[in-house]
């Protein structure tokens, strides 16, 4: 599967960080940190079919060693767009190499949850599958072993090349 792995472009930003850092032969897009065009950036990716899989990396800045699995976007009318993703098994994926994980259902207004709906959104539209994942991630300086959080960051993505969803 082709994968697209998301974040939001800044000098302080952890997904733009993780991002550069992340060896696998994937598509990266990282977003402008404009919320008038965030969710341009990743619909026109999804318009283009510019993968099979779109994983949004945002930042979460009260977390430390674990990442937020995001089971549902939060569109603007108040209701919510569920992704396909098995988000349990990615919590456990997560969890079984070491670094923690939970199941959140509140995306709330960021930058991840702009794209993350966006993302859904066009997905829907097309008749496609919710093959959309967001997960919030600690900034840098709040993991740990920055080495083994890219680690499994990269086998996840593998895993997702390989496997799918979950």
């Amino acid at each position: 599967m082709r994968v697209l792995v998301a974040g939001v472009k800044g000098i302080k930003s952890a997904s733009h960080k993780t991002l550069n850092t992340i060896t696998n032969d994937v598509e990266k897009l990282v977003a402008e940190p404009d919320r008038l065009t965030i969710a341009d950036e990743i619909t026109a990716a999804v318009r283009e079919n510019r993968a099979d899989v779109y994983l949004i990396l945002c930042d979460k800045y009260g977390l430390t060693d674990k990442v937020g699995v995001e089971i549902a976007a939060n569109l603007d009318d108040g209701t919510m767009l569920t992704t396909d993703f098995d988000c349990s098994y990615v919590v456990d994926f997560f969890k079984s190499r070491g670094f923690g994980a939970y199941l959140s259902s509140n995306a709330g207004v960021t930058y991840g949850n702009l794209m993350y709906s966006a993302a859904l959104t066009e997905l829907e539209r097309q008749g496609k599958p919710a093959a959309a994942l967001l997960l919030h991630i600690p900034r840098i300086d709040r993991i740990s072993s920055k080495r083994k959080f890219i680690g499994i960051m990269e086998a996840f993505i593998e895993h997702i090349e390989r496997k799918g969803k979950g």
